[in-house]
C-alpha cells in the first residue's frame, strides 16, 4: 500500500466515532485531542489540521508545525456546547476570524503556508429552512396586518437579499417557489456564478434567479434595491464594509409593511452601545449611538417587523429594548445547525484533502484581508 501524502490529520474538536472512522481511513495518522492538548512531539508531522472556531491551539507556534498546509474551521459552536463537552468557556462565535487570527497564523510565511478554509456551502441545508419559516410564520402575525390589513402572501411579494452567496441563493430558489420575486445586492451589482462548497440540487449556480442585481457599493444603486424590497434578507459576513452598513434611514425606505431578516452577522446594523458592553468602556459614544432597528420600526414608513438570529453584542444584554419589542423576534444563532452538520463538515475537509493531494485548488479557501 502506497501512503497518501498528507497523511497526518490533529482533530482539536468533538467528532462522533463513525466520523473519526472516515478519517482514519483517509489518514496514515489520526491525533483526536478535542481539548487541544495535543502533545508537543507530534506538532512537527502534522499536515492538517480540523480544529475548533478558535484554529490551531493557542499554544502552538508557527516554528512548530512545518509540514502544516491545511486548517478547515467549521465554524461557532453555542455556548453551552462549548462548557458541556470541552469543559471550557467560550461565546457564540461564527465565522474564522480567531483562527485566522491564531499565534500560529499570524505572520506573513504562515498566512501563505498554511490556508484556512471555512464550510460556506454546506448551511444551504439550515439556514434557508429557518428563513422561509419565520417569513411564514410571520405573515399572518399582527405585525403585518397591524400596517396592511388582510392575510398576507408570499407571491408577488419582492425578496431582497442583501449578499448573493450559497445560504441567499438556496433561500431565493425557494421563495420562488412560493411565487417571489427575487432582487440581489452584492458588491458590484453584477451576476456571478456560485463558488465553493455547493450542495447538490441547491442554490442557483449561475445567478439567474433574480430579476435584478444592485450594487451594495453604490448608494444609490443600493437605495433602489431597498425600495423595491417587501422582505429583506441579510445573508452578509461581517467585514470593515459591511459593519453598520445599514441604518434607520435604510429601513425607511423599503415598502410599508416590510419584514427585516438577518442571518448574517449582528455588526450589520447597530444594536445601541448605550445597551451594550460599549457603554462601559466610552459612556459619552454610547450616548450618541442610535438604535437604528428601532428607530426603523418607529418610523411612519418601511419597516414593520423584525427577525434576528444574530446580533451585536451577542447575545444582547438584559433589558435590551428589542428582547422586549413586540415587533421583534430574536432566535439565539441557531439558524445554521442541523443534525448532519459535522458529516457535512467532514465532506468539506476530506474533498479539499483530496485536492491537496492532487494539487488542485481548495474549496472555500478564507482572504485573511476580507475575513471571508
Amino acid at each position: 500500500m502506497v501512503t497518501p501524502s498528507y497523511s497526518t490529520i490533529a482533530v482539536t474538536l468533538v467528532l462522533r466515532p463513525d466520523l473519526l472512522d472516515r478519517l482514519h481511513k483517509q489518514f496514515q495518522t489520526v491525533h483526536y485531542y478535542p481539548k487541544g492538548d495535543i502533545p508537543e512531539e507530534y506538532l512537527k508531522d502534522v499536515d492538517v489540521w480540523y480544529t475548533f472556531w478558535r484554529g490551531i491551539p493557542e499554544w502552538i507556534t508557527f516554528d512548530q508545525i512545518p509540514r502544516s498546509r491545511l486548517v478547515l474551521v467549521p465554524g461557532g459552536e453555542s455556548e453551552g456546547r462549548c462548557r458541556g463537552e470541552l469543559g471550557s468557556s467560550c461565546r457564540a462565535l461564527a465565522g474564522v476570524e480567531p483562527a485566522l487570527n491564531a499565534p500560529a497564523m499570524r505572520s506573513p510565511e504562515a498566512k501563505k503556508q498554511i490556508p484556512v478554509c471555512n464550510v460556506s456551502g454546506i448551511h444551504a441545508i439550515s439556514i434557508p429552512q429557518y428563513v422561509i419559516g419565520q417569513i411564514i410564520n410571520e405573515y399572518p402575525e399582527g405585525f403585518v396586518l397591524s400596517i396592511n390589513p388582510g392575510f398576507q402572501s408570499i407571491r408577488g411579494k419582492t425578496a431582497g437579499f442583501l449578499g448573493y452567496g450559497n445560504i441567499a441563493r438556496e433561500t431565493a430558489r425557494l421563495l420562488q417557489a412560493f411565487g417571489a420575486n427575487i432582487i440581489a445586492a452584492n458588491s458590484d451589482g453584477k451576476k456571478r456564478e456560485s463558488s465553493g462548497y455547493i450542495i447538490e440540487g441547491t442554490g442557483d449556480p449561475e445567478g439567474v434567479i433574480p430579476s435584478e442585481y444592485f450594487s451594495s457599493n453604490d448608494p444609490s444603486s443600493l437605495q433602489e434595491f431597498l425600495s423595491k424590497t417587501d422582505i429583506l434578507i441579510a445573508c452578509l459576513p461581517s467585514t470593515p464594509k459591511t459593519t453598520w452598513m445599514l441604518e434607520a434611514k435604510h429601513f425607511e425606505l423599503l415598502r410599508d409593511g416590510a419584514l427585516f431578516i438577518n442571518v448574517g452577522r449582528g455588526t450589520l446594523v447597530r444594536s445601541g452601545e448605550r445597551f451594550g458592553s460599549y457603554s462601559m468602556v466610552d459612556p459619552e459614544l454610547a450616548d450618541r449611538t442610535p438604535e437604528e432597528i428601532l428607530a426603523g420600526l418607529e418610523a411612519p414608513t418601511g419597516l414593520s417587523s423584525v427577525v434576528l438570529d444574530v446580533t451585536n453584542p451577542e447575545p444582547l444584554p438584559a433589558g435590551h429594548p428589542l428582547l422586549s419589542h413586540p415587533r421583534v423576534l430574536i432566535t439565539p444563532h441557531m439558524s445554521g445547525h442541523f443534525g448532519e452538520y459535522y458529516d457535512l463538515c467532514t465532506d468539506v475537509l476530506l474533498e479539499n484533502v483530496k485536492r491537496l493531494r492532487e494539487g488542485r485548488e481548495l474549496l472555500n479557501v478564507v482572504d485573511p484581508a476580507k475575513g471571508y
